[in-house]
């Protein structure tokens, strides 16, 4: 990996352990960037078509990592866009019944509370021992209820769920599945026609390594007449081009939730960050993951302090590891860790450690020391 480590800048300086909150910039991005930017800035806007080219070829590779085709992609700005086409685009009626778990980030939380003004009730499902256990999510289900919605990995401590079982689950009882995938796409699997997916959504800025600003949204074809368009704009619709053609007729694909002009500058970037880890594979990337995050909770463990992420097994595993130290004093010891330029978070009392795949044992090393 040290081919690639040198197209992150940060590490010169920082020990970058933070890529579950917002990830830094790297010069292969950059690269794809700054190209843009210089045909902008000398052409202005000349190449238009192409540009709507590289939007599609960006629309095809995060389809291709997660499983689904093209045109079951939207972009959109971020995660909560996603949900949000999902949470307004059903037809939900009173008395049905969502279900999320707990300790969810707000994002998979607002857009389904503020369905409650509809008669919808929210459930939220128990955490058990740090974990969201399927059979609790189906102990809650019932004929009203609609959908499930879930992080693939949970912001806080890291626990990742078995999509391909509770799609099963889902599909039997007849449940739309929705999965906020921001904390897993690009380094776990996710495959959403064997995990029967019905919709998806991720921004870039986590572990794809893009900006903020650009996420995407996925809907299984099937679904797409079940989702009303509540922001129909002038891209939503067939012959687009034609301004002055007032047709109400949608786009047969995803592409019916983008409804107007594009975030080409977040795009460009994006294009090129995922061409990086297209390039390095999902598979490296997930194996140099799990080696850190390994690799800390064991020296963690040592040094007398509790790890509040389940790693029970490679199933429930992921790219972040929390932990609380021995005095339990989390606020000072995360002040210190930045204050000696080592990005951390802290989250629901704990210390949070999100490696990614240029990171090295000897920033860990480092790390150890600190601690």
């Amino acid at each position: 990996m040290n081919e690639y480590r040198k197209h992150f800048l940060v590490a010169d300086n920082y020990i970058y352990f933070n890529h579950a909150a917002v990830s830094p910039m790297n010069t292969f991005t950059l690269e794809y960037l700054n190209k843009f930017l210089e045909e902008y800035l000398h052409t202005g806007s000349i190449h238009y078509r192409k540009w709507l080219s590289n939007v599609e070829e960006t629309r095809g590779m995060a389809a291709d990592m997660i499983g689904a085709n093209a045109n079951e992609i939207a972009i959109v700005n971020n995660t909560t866009s996603g949900i949000l086409l999902a949470a307004n685009g059903i037809d939900f009626k009173d008395g049905d019944n969502v279900i999320i778990p707990e300790k969810e980030f707000p994002a998979n939380v607002y857009p389904w509370l503020n369905l409650k003004r509809k008669g919808v009730d929210v459930r939220f499902v128990k955490w058990s021992a740090g974990r969201v256990l399927i059979k609790d999510i189906l102990g809650l289900i019932d004929s009203r209820t609609r959908l499930v919605s879930i992080s693939h990995v949970q912001f806080t401590n890291g626990f990742r769920v078995n999509l391909e079982e509770l799609g099963r689950e889902l599909q039997k009882r007849g449940a739309l599945f929705f999965v906020d995938a921001i904390q897993s796409m690009g380094v776990f699997d996710i495959d959403v026609k064997r995990d029967n997916i019905d919709f998806l959504a991720a921004d870039s800025h986590k572990w794809l390594l893009g900006p903020e600003g650009v996420g995407f949204f996925y809907c299984k074809s099937d679904n797409l007449d079940i989702l009303n368009v509540t922001n129909l704009g002038y891209t939503s619709v067939v012959n687009s081009d034609d301004y002055l053609d007032y047709g109400m007729t949608l786009k047969p694909d995803a592409s019916r939730f983008e409804e107007g002009s594009m975030n080409m500058l977040g795009i460009h970037a994006v294009r090129g960050s995922l061409r990086l880890q297209k390039e390095v594979t999902q598979s490296k990337v997930r194996s140099a993951v799990l080696e850190l995050t390994d690799y800390l909770a064991d020296n963690l463990r040592r040094i007398g302090c509790s790890i509040i992420s389940p790693r029970r097994d490679d199933g429930e595993k992921s790219g972040i590891v929390s932990f609380v130290p021995k005095d339990r004093e989390t606020k000072r010891l995360y002040a210190k860790l930045i204050g000696n330029n080592c990005n951390v978070a802290h989250r629901d009392n704990a210390i949070r450690l999100s490696p990614h795949f240029y990171n090295t044992i000897s920033e860990c090393d480092r790390l150890m020391s600190l601690l």
